[in-house]
């Protein structure tokens, strides 16, 4: 998963840093406004991805080969997402708002394809077919990228990038599809009958009663992950959201490899019993650290291609420099604790949690952004949210996870390596390359002082024998 996620990290880093490159800074804006907005797509499912894949992962009467369970949701999905469509449609028609409209009608058909592929992908990652789910992943941003160098070659509009957007979900859809239904080979094909009957009605019911707890704890965390984009985009100029969104991009790497080992733990971690969840969750969150130390020279890389091709987005690199230090925290909650609170059952007080952060998450990023007025402000109200969310989760969770203050205080301790090693080499080392190397061999001491146990499992990893521990 790793390994073809890095094929995404690559198209991705393309497309974040090709597309400034030709369009003006305001077009820009709009662009990453339209983007800002299809990552909440997943909350138009009504839980029923969430909850598939719950129950899915945890009951193994739901894995079995040949079931029509895929073709039904399927079904419900995609008659849902049509309503949608031809809703907004007729709600434009009425009451049309020049400028406005496509952009309503792309989130839409965005949602749709995104929603369907999310099914899929689902299916096939409660099987454990992770091939598939890292294709998933990958292939949409890989065909982007191809049609934006083709689009390049002509005169490029938004209008022209939010089609190839689409179509690039598109294609990986239909792909799935079709290997599913006709590779003679593969187990988890169902034929076209189940797309019918009552039961892909009640099958949603079942998913949404279990999944719509979970839904609204992603969207708690979608919501605080983004709060600083909105203000920015809501209070001040397009030009400054198109520099502060760009710096968010820095982001990017880390996340998209952290996000892929999530889709695998969370598959394993679903089939332990519960008594054996605390001592893995302990282990997750400090592997979790030490990748993200390892990960955070990306920024010297992110650096030298902003200061190197887009000199215009120069200002966003010091509030580049600080979200990245909020990826620990984001991590840890999107990949121990969110999982953690799901499979206890206890996704409603992580929602209740999360609406507390959302409001610290918007009450700082507006100090930040109103006054004080500087975008680094805002950055810092990112990190210090999550740091707090974080904390408050590890709270609650220390009597049944087993959280000893040792296990805070290393976590704690990483934070404080990376947030100091990092802008204090930065400073003294202008050199991108030499700024790597110095930073690796800091940190790599530093690393096997405070994770000795992790790091060695980290290196057992990368042996081409997956190693099984009883």
């Amino acid at each position: 998963m790793v390994l073809v996620s890095l094929l995404g990290v690559v198209c991705g880093a393309v497309r974040t840093f090709f597309i400034p490159r030709i369009l003006s800074v305001d077009q820009f804006g709009y662009w990453r406004t339209f983007v800002l907005y299809t990552g909440y797509a997943s909350l138009l499912d009504l839980g029923v991805v969430t909850g598939a894949l719950l129950l899915w992962s945890k009951d193994p009467a739901h894995r079995e080969p040949g079931l029509p369970i895929l073709g039904r949701t399927l079904r419900f999905t995609g008659l849902e997402h049509l309503a949608l469509v031809a809703g907004t449609a007729l709600l434009l028609l009425l009451q049309p708002r020049p400028g406005l409209a496509w952009m309503l009608l792309a989130l839409a058909v965005y949602a749709t394809l995104f929603n369907l592929l999310a099914v899929t992908q689902a299916y096939l990652q409660s099987h454990l077919r992770f091939g598939a789910v890292a294709f998933g992943l990958a292939a949409p941003d890989a065909l982007f990228v191809t049609f934006l160098l083709v689009l390049a070659t002509r005169r490029l509009t938004i209008e022209r990038l939010v089609l190839a957007y689409l179509a690039a979900w598109a294609l990986p859809l239909l792909s799935l599809w079709a290997a599913i239904l006709w590779l003679p080979s593969n187990r988890l094909r169902f034929c076209v009958g189940d797309l019918g009957g009552r039961g892909s009605w009640i099958l949603a019911r079942e998913y949404i009663a279990h999944g719509w707890p979970i839904l609204l704890a992603y969207a708690g965390f979608g919501v605080m992950q983004s709060a600083d984009r909105i203000t920015v985009n809501l209070m001040r100029p397009i030009h400054e959201f198109a520099i502060y969104s760009l710096s968010q991009s820095a982001l990017y790497v880390p996340m998209s490899i952290l996000i892929a080992l999530s889709r695998v733990a969370f598959s394993y971690f679903a089939r332990l019993a519960h008594s054996g969840r605390a001592g893995v969750y302990r282990e997750s969150s400090r592997a979790v650290a030490l990748l993200w130390l390892l990960l955070l020279e990306y920024f010297f890389a992110f650096e030298w291609v902003i200061r190197r091709f887009l000199p215009r987005y120069i200002a966003s690199l010091p509030a580049g420099q600080i979200l990245l230090l909020s990826v620990l925290f984001l991590a840890l909650i999107a990949i121990v604790q969110l999982h953690t609170f799901s499979l206890a059952g206890r996704q409603r007080e992580f929602f209740a949690g999360s609406l507390a952060a959302v409001a610290l998450a918007f009450v700082t990023a507006w100090f930040g952004c109103q006054v004080l007025g500087t975008l680094t402000a805002v950055a810092w109200s990112q990190v210090v949210t999550a740091g707090l969310w974080w904390f408050g989760n590890e709270f609650y969770l220390r009597k049944t996870q087993g959280i000893r203050r040792k296990d805070i205080l290393q976590i704690l301790a990483a934070f404080a390596a990376g947030s100091i090693l990092l802008p204090a080499i930065h400073l003294f080392q202008p050199n991108a390359g030499l700024a790597t190397l110095l930073y690796v061999a800091l940190i790599l001491p530093i690393s096997a002082l405070l994770f000795r146990a992790e790091a060695r499992l980290v290196v057992e990893s990368l042996s081409l024998r997956p190693r099984v521990r009883v």
